[in-house]
């Protein structure tokens, strides 16, 4: 069962585009680090994200999205609750996010 977790960043206004830019980029390094304790093995399946480039005008705060897949509900939880490089990086988003918004699905199941 597919699992996509969709994770929105609103930065602080005091971020500068480097700061941004580096936790864009480590963000997406997770697919590469997150791996499973005692394999060894990645298990993020895929990974994308970028700037909020939406021209339907609504009011969004969020500057920035990403979409993660996971195979199972079960890589997903362990991605939130116990990944060691997940809560290293949620750690040090500190002083540079402002706000985090996030929405998980699985396809076609409403």
């Amino acid at each position: 069962m597919t699992v996509f977790h969709i994770v929105m960043f609103e930065f602080n206004a005091s971020a500068s585009a480097q700061e941004i830019e580096d936790v864009c980029h480590r963000f997406l390094d997770l697919r590469d680090t997150c791996v499973r304790k005692g394999t060894e093995e990645k298990y993020i399946v895929g990974a994308k994200g970028g700037r909020n480039c939406c021209g339907e005008g609504g009011k969004v705060s969020f500057t920035h999205g990403f979409v993660m897949e996971f195979a199972s509900d079960e890589d997903r939880m362990y991605y939130v609750k116990e990944d060691p490089a997940h809560q290293g990086f949620v750690k040090s988003l500190e002083g540079v996010v402002a706000k985090v918004g996030v929405l998980d699905f699985v396809p076609d199941v409403f």
